[in-house]
This record gives C-alpha cells, sequence and structure tokens, in this order.
C-alpha cells in the first residue's frame, strides 16, 4: 500500500484533498477511479501528476498526488543563471517575484489558479549554475 493525496476543486475554486493509502498498483497505472458514493470527493478519474508537480505541492511530504480529471496541473517555471554564490539569497527573491508575476498574470483570464507556493532551489542547467523557482498552477481541463 501507498500513502497519496487525492485532490478535487470545490465549486468555489478551492482545492480540496484526503490522504489515503492505495494498491501500489494504482500509482504505476497513474490513475485512479473513484465511484464509491462513501467518498468525500467527486466521483470519477484521478490522475496522477509529474513527481515534479508532487514536490513543489508540497516539498517537506511530497507524496504522489491525484488531481481530479475535470481539473489539469502545471508548473509555472523561472529559471535565472548565479553567477556568484554570494548573491543566491538576492537571486531567488528576484526568481520568486518573477513566477508570481507570471502565475498573476494568467489567474482569472484562464480559470487557473496557484496551488503551491513557490518553491526555489539551486541546480545545475546546462553545466551552470540557476536559481529555479516553481509553483503548481491548476485549470479547468
Amino acid at each position: 500500500m501507498t500513502t497519496v493525496r487525492l485532490c478535487w476543486v470545490e465549486p468555489s475554486e478551492q482545492l480540496k484533498g484526503i490522504e489515503g493509502e492505495v494498491a501500489d498498483d494504482a500509482v504505476w497505472q497513474g490513475q485512479l477511479v473513484m465511484d464509491d458514493a462513501a467518498s468525500p470527493g467527486p466521483p470519477g478519474v484521478y490522475r496522477l501528476l509529474s513527481d515534479e508537480e508532487c514536490v513543489a505541492f508540497d516539498p517537506q511530504t511530497p507524496l504522489p498526488l491525484f488531481l481530479h480529471e475535470d481539473h489539469a496541473a502545471s508548473i509555472v517555471r523561472w529559471m535565472q543563471p548565479l553567477q556568484h554564490a554570494g548573491d543566491e539569497a538576492t537571486v531567488a527573491e528576484d526568481v520568486r517575484k518573477a513566477v508570481f508575476d507570471l502565475v498573476e498574470a494568467r489567474v482569472g483570464a484562464d480559470g487557473l489558479f496557484s496551488a503551491s507556493a513557490i518553491l526555489t532551489s539551486t541546480e545545475t542547467v546546462s553545466g551552470s549554475l540557476h536559481v529555479v523557482g516553481r509553483c503548481v498552477v491548476i485549470r479547468p481541463a
């Protein structure tokens, strides 16, 4: 058994969810079908998000996350080169602001909303250090 998050969007555009245990093969198949009237979420197909989306959604407890089929998730990402290690805090703040601005520019227009905090990390990209910012966004499918 594997602990997962099962999430859906309420009519008020609030993200709701529960944690529960599912058979390991459900995680590998990438979707769950919920047709049990006792389930707290809407019936239907719940699709597994990517590893990157699951980690960005909750970096402290990155569980497999299944989202109801009526919405889709994606990552808004921005990266900026890190020239000097001493500049990391400043560059990270610039990256967070850039991701925030990208998300805000799309909120409402596409029915999109942010489903996570903005996560930043320092990573090697094409052989050089970059600060990468990520935010999970959800929109109607």
